[in-house]
């Protein structure tokens, strides 16, 4: 349920900034272009762990009785059948159920609506208080509006960093039987997040 509640304050804050900013149509899509990237996200994980979990070639001068026993053209090629039926009937069956790649979609076009807002601002100070530019009105509301943006958009990359992060670690960790599972060991679909949020940047760019 932390989940579910989790993506529901992240669409009613960032999806209020961005309707507010860049309108509804801007909204609409960006959630759908999370949806498409998210799933195109996950087929690639499918794939490549499809992949890693099958018989290959040991490339290393050095090889195990395992790999010599593995390489041999016959238990390649009856153990990458039990591999590929044992993978679909682990993995074929099991639904992907979620809006998460659509919400981190929306939750990169607002970092990227806030970075560009924050950067114009901080332009405006540099301006002031380095150029000593008395032209340039920097209030106390933009001071207090600046940090808030700066904890945002930390708080967006140390979002996203960590789904970065899992992803790499238990994908380098995984050993060939490990692999037959592709849903993570926290059962959440980080490469969904990761596409979804590089769709919300790629929106973002049209958008602008």
């Amino acid at each position: 349920m932390n989940h579910f509640y989790n993506n529901f304050v992240s669409i009613v804050f960032c999806g209020t900034h961005i309707i507010n900013n860049a309108g509804s149509f801007a909204f609409w899509m960006t959630a759908l272009n999370g949806s498409i990237f998210g799933a195109l996200a996950s087929l690639v994980e499918y794939k490549y762990h499809h992949s890693q979990s099958r018989l290959e070639h040991n490339k290393t001068e050095t090889k195990s009785v395992w790999d010599r026993v593995t390489e041999t053209p016959m238990v390649q090629y009856y153990g990458n059948k039990v591999i590929d039926a044992t993978f679909e009937l682990l993995n074929d069956s099991i639904a992907m159920v979620g809006c998460s790649s659509a919400v981190y979609a929306l939750y990169a076009f607002d970092f990227a609506l806030t970075f560009d807002r924050s950067k114009k601002r901080l332009a405006r100070f540099w301006r002031k208080y380095v150029y000593n530019d008395e032209t340039v009105l920097f209030t106390e509301s933009d001071i207090m509006f600046t940090v808030f943006d700066m904890v945002s958009l930390f708080s967006a990359i140390k979002r996203i960093q960590h789904d970065i992060e899992f992803l790499w670690f238990d994908n380098k960790h995984r050993t060939k039987s490990d692999h037959l599972m592709v849903a993570s060991p926290d059962n959440i679909a980080h490469g969904s997040h990761i596409g979804g949020f590089l769709s919300g940047l790629l929106s973002y760019s049209l958008w602008k």
